[in-house]
């Protein structure tokens, strides 16, 4: 985690926060891969809020997932993940649209270190909106998939 402070000269204000997950492990010889990919995000995820609340943070950029989430959001999503209202995953997951010739096109970043892969969608001639909700839809049930499993 790297926390950019006010006055930083690679802040503009505020505080900010850096998680990467690329091979997480568990202290205490604890599985790795999925099951730790998935500890570690939640814990990294009370922990990195709890931070942006002491702060006054600006925000989180999730790496994995190529993905800048403010702190409000941030901090709002880890308060529903703590009410058990399921892992945080548009903060861990970002979605990308593209104009193809034969509809939208929309591919994830930020669920490879969960399933393995990560997930492109056909061209599709839904409306983005509705093609944005379908994608979040599926990208979240995989990662409550995986995070029920290792996790509860």
């Amino acid at each position: 985690i790297r926390c950019l402070r006010s006055g930083d000269r690679r802040s503009h204000s505020g505080v900010g926060a850096c998680v990467n997950l690329n091979r997480p492990r568990i202290a205490g010889g604890a599985p790795e891969g999925r099951e730790a990919t998935s500890r570690v995000a939640g814990a990294l995820t009370f922990v990195v809020a709890a931070l942006l609340r002491l702060s006054q943070g600006i925000g989180v950029y999730w790496p994995a997932g190529e993905n800048f989430v403010t702190a409000e959001t941030f901090i709002h999503a880890a308060e529903g993940f703590g009410r058990g209202e399921g892992p945080p995953v548009m903060a861990w997951v970002r979605l990308y649209a593209a104009q193809a010739d034969a509809g939208i096109v929309l591919s994830t970043r930020g669920l490879r270190p969960f399933i393995g892969r990560e997930l492109d969608f056909a061209p599709s001639t839904l409306q983005l909106g509705e093609l944005m909700r379908n994608a979040r839809s599926i990208a979240v049930n995989r990662v409550q998939i995986i995070h029920t499993k290792f996790v509860q």
